[in-house]
């Protein structure tokens, strides 16, 4: 038989020394629990906050609406006359524009779209969001003139453009409640100091001719109502009618009455239709005309 040896380990207290421990410990532990709190308040005031934070990519897209019923022509030069004050900007470094686009993908004189391209970073002193409070005072003193501009998201939610980084919608089932309170709406959100460049997709000022054919004259003239309304459409819808082809390009013809004939709308009275004899009718003696305020999206 082997002999065995029986060792015995003396307890030891542990608590006693982790509390030693910590209680030599207590001043650097306090001094670094302040410097935490004073470092999360500190953090909380300056980095912005939002539901996605702003992101300087350089590009920043922007909307143009003018006078609701003005002519083609007119929102040319009003988008021109706000492209050369973006251009002149110190950071700027280009800017594009496409009259009669609105953000919803819909063709319309009043509204018309806005890229600007701003320089490198390390060549500018403003970041995206200082370079359009900056322009938003210079483009709102154009009259007759609203520039929306917005910074884009790093993450697009939602299928449609809009003109600013929030989008209320405001839905009836009875449009004339709607039409009613949508500017309501408006009206108050403006009042709030802390909102820029609040706007409605809903125009209620959109002026508009209704066109009423008289279909027993039209018949009796040895018409169509297609006939009419092929003329119509060929004055004022800019239809395409052929193509040019050259070596290095193509070119679409569009086939409309000329500038002039565009703005009044007394000049609808000017428009013949051509009979199967042959004949030039006066659309005025098959049709009547009427103006009105009508109503539009953009």
């Amino acid at each position: 038989f082997k002999q065995k040896t029986a060792y015995e380990i003396p307890k030891r207290d542990w608590s006693s020394d982790v509390c030693s421990s910590d209680l030599r410990f207590k001043s650097v532990t306090l001094l670094v629990s302040a410097a935490l709190l004073v470092a999360t308040v500190w953090a909380f005031q300056t980095i912005p906050k939002g539901f996605i934070p702003s992101v300087d990519t350089g590009q920043i897209q922007g909307q143009v609406e003018t006078v609701q019923g003005l002519g083609y022509e007119s929102a040319v030069a009003h988008v021109r006359q706000v492209a050369e004050i973006v251009r002149k900007d110190a950071n700027v470094q280009a800017a594009t524009t496409n009259v009669g686009f609105s953000g919803g993908g819909q063709s319309t004189s009043t509204t018309s779209r806005l890229m600007i391209e701003l320089k490198p970073r390390d060549q500018r002193a403003l970041s995206a969001d200082e370079v359009i409070a900056g322009l938003r005072g210079k483009l709102n003193g154009i009259p007759g003139v609203r520039v929306f501009l917005t910074n884009p998201p790093a993450i697009r939610i939602g299928g449609m453009q809009t003109r600013a980084a929030y989008q209320y919608t405001l839905q009836d089932a009875n449009t004339a409640e709607l039409y009613e309170s949508a500017p309501k709406l408006e009206a108050a959100l403006r009042a709030i100091p802390q909102l820029v460049d609040v706007t409605s997709d809903l125009q209620l000022a959109n002026p508009q001719v209704n066109v009423t054919l008289d279909r027993d004259a039209i018949s009796a003239l040895g018409l169509t109502v297609d006939q009419v309304e092929n003329a119509m459409s060929g004055a004022y819808a800019s239809g395409q009618v052929a193509t040019i082809y050259a070596p290095n390009n193509q070119y679409q013809v569009l086939m409309r009455v000329s500038p002039e004939f565009q703005d009044k709308p007394d000049a609808l009275q000017l428009l013949y239709v051509r009979a199967s004899t042959g004949k030039l009718i006066p659309i005025s003696t098959v049709a009547s005309f009427s103006q009105e305020i009508g109503r539009a999206h953009v």
